[in-house]
């Protein structure tokens, strides 16, 4: 009978517990004697804290809040400076352009030029091809008029159109003067085969070696 009473009476204290709220952080405590009271914060010595879930009072945990606003996106960083352009064209890499001749000759021999320039120089000179119109391209220059191409140390000339008052297309080193050192370009000229007009134009590629 005793039992009974302990235990009805451990449901009444439970419920009036759970009514406090966990915020008070009271705790619920047996004596020797089987008297439960109930503590402000912790039990004495000899009593035994009471186990509040065999009773059913610890009641279910509370919905979880929406999650916070998220802030705005930080400030772009400011653009870092250019990195350093190269001194020559690293191995590999190609450079392409364009050029274009004309002129009005009085007669036979008159020559019209134009420069070819390599946007970063070579750090060794390349072999030159001259490509004309209906030739087929030699393997150092795997290309076109319209798609210039060059494999590595090469510098492929690709006549697009020449007219028929051309008798000679030539090209010669801006450095020297000569035919060998073509690290930073090329000149190339057109002569005329006679008086009247005559014109030349086409595409380059020159790939480091």
């Amino acid at each position: 009978m005793r039992s009974r009473k302990l235990v009805a009476g451990l449901w009444v204290l439970a419920i009036a517990f759970g009514a406090i709220g966990a915020a008070d952080a009271r705790m619920m405590c047996t004596k020797r004697s089987g008297v439960v009271v109930i503590r402000p914060a912790a039990c004495k010595a000899k009593e035994q804290a009471v186990d509040l879930s065999q009773f059913g009072a610890v009641g279910p945990p509370g919905a979880v809040g929406p999650p916070g606003a998220v802030g705005p996106p930080g400030a772009v960083g400011a653009t870092g400076p250019p990195g350093p352009l190269p001194v020559t064209l690293p191995s590999g890499k190609t450079l392409t352009g364009v050029f274009g001749m004309r002129g009005d000759a009085a007669a036979a021999g008159e020559f019209v030029e134009d420069g070819i320039s390599f946007q970063f120089p070579l750090a060794s000179s390349p072999t030159v091809h001259v490509i004309a119109p209906s030739a087929t391209p030699p393997a150092g220059c795997p290309g076109t008029s319209l798609a210039p191409a060059a494999m590595p140390g090469q510098l492929c000339i690709f006549l697009g159109f020449a007219s028929s008052n051309v008798s000679m297309f030539s090209f010669y080193s801006a450095a020297d003067g000569g035919s060998s050192i073509f690290t930073h370009g090329a000149v190339a000229a057109i002569r005329a085969a006679g008086a009247g007009f005559y014109e030349s134009s086409g595409t380059w590629a020159v790939t480091a070696p």
